[in-house]
């Protein structure tokens, strides 16, 4: 059935909190958060429950339907030490996204998650690299190129309580570069993940207060800016580095809790 995926293995999306902030690294570059797929899911320790993991395959098209024959593998295993305080978690997918005799395209991540949590404050980090085989197309002259892409991501962030129930604040700031082997010698590169565009790097920092007046609603005033750096050397002004900043005032509320 639809479920979530081991991507987010029912704990980073849960630790962080806020996804109506924004999304973990790995979901806001368009890991599946859930599929349609089949998982096994299990304890090591049925009775203390620090020891687990999943195993899943699905289309890796979320609520859309499949377009292809390619599925997607996920796999993880997580560990809860200090009394469940301190969480780890080791994630890898393999996708295939095309496959002929003269274009093997396929995708897989390796990601690595830790938290330190308790009712006061929560302490988190999150980092992947994403191997993207064949992934984009670069052009220098008449010559056409496909090359490999690897992409790099890192989350930290830290919330905790001010006031208990009433008012706490959340602070989060992520680092993406789409292709770490970017060659500036080439005129042009277009990336065939849409979400991995090599030709830019981003830097993300937010930053909110969570006010909580009855159970269950919540206003978080916050502000976002999401940050642009050019990967080709060449370009100025703006197209060399740019920013967006964007002051929302975000409404929650939670059903049936």
């Amino acid at each position: 059935g639809e479920m979530y995926t081991p991507a987010f293995s029912l704990l980073t999306e849960q630790i962080w909190g806020y996804r109506p902030i924004e999304r973990t690294i790995a979901d806001a570059f368009r890991t599946p958060a859930y599929d349609l797929g089949i998982v096994l899911r299990g304890k090591f320790d049925p009775q203390t429950e620090n020891f687990g993991y999943d195993i899943m395959v699905g289309n890796g098209t979320q609520s859309r339907p499949e377009g292809d024959k390619f599925k997607w593998f996920y796999g993880d295993v997580y560990a809860k030490f200090l009394e469940k305080k301190l969480v780890l978690d080791l994630y890898a997918d393999y996708q295939r996204l095309n496959w002929t005799p003269t274009l093997h395209h396929s995708r897989n991540m390796l990601k690595g998650f830790a938290a330190y949590t308790t009712p006061a404050f929560t302490l988190g980090v999150e980092a992947f690299i994403n191997y993207g085989k064949n992934d984009v197309i670069a052009t220098k002259g008449n010559n056409i190129d496909t090359l490999n892409a690897n992409a790099k991501g890192i989350s930290v962030y830290i919330r905790g309580s001010i006031i208990n129930e009433k008012l706490g604040y959340f602070a989060r700031t992520d680092y993406f570069n789409p292709d770490v082997n970017y060659i500036n010698s080439y005129a042009s590169y277009k990336g065939l993940s849409t979400y991995y565009d090599p030709n830019n790097k981003q830097q993300l920092i937010t930053a909110g207060l969570d006010f909580t007046p009855v159970k269950n609603v919540h206003f978080m005033p916050n502000a976002t800016y999401t940050g642009y750096t050019a990967q080709n050397t060449a370009l100025t002004g703006v197209a060399k580095k740019d920013y967006d900043l964007v002051y929302r005032l975000t409404f929650y509320y939670i059903y049936n809790r």
